[in-house]
């Protein structure tokens, strides 16, 4: 949806063809195409959908800054919806703005 892209990587993974499910372990990474670039130790993700969900700690780069979480959820409401990147549990965001050239 909307030309956004979601890359995932891990020291680990498994992937349920079955159960349509996959489990990143292991300072996984995450980065969109929006330009957030985040840490986490696991993350469980749906193999026919837009639903990942790090029930730990995030940390890492947003476009606003620095951003930390207790945990996070990735969702689209509808198929080929928007996408939603939601922070819960102590969501910190250290703000750096944007330099503007004299």
């Amino acid at each position: 949806p909307d030309g956004l892209r979601i890359d995932l990587g891990s020291d680990n993974g498994t992937v349920d063809f079955s159960a349509k499910h996959a489990t990143f372990q292991g300072d996984v990474e995450i980065s969109t195409t929006t330009g957030y670039v985040l840490e986490t130790a696991l993350l469980n993700t749906s193999l026919d959908s837009v639903n990942a969900n790090s029930p730990g700690k995030i940390a890492g780069d947003s476009p606003f800054g620095q951003l930390f979480a207790g945990n996070m959820t990735i969702r689209s409401e509808i198929d080929n919806g928007t996408v939603h990147i939601l922070f819960n549990d102590g969501v910190k965001l250290v703000y750096t703005p944007k330099q503007t050239e004299r």
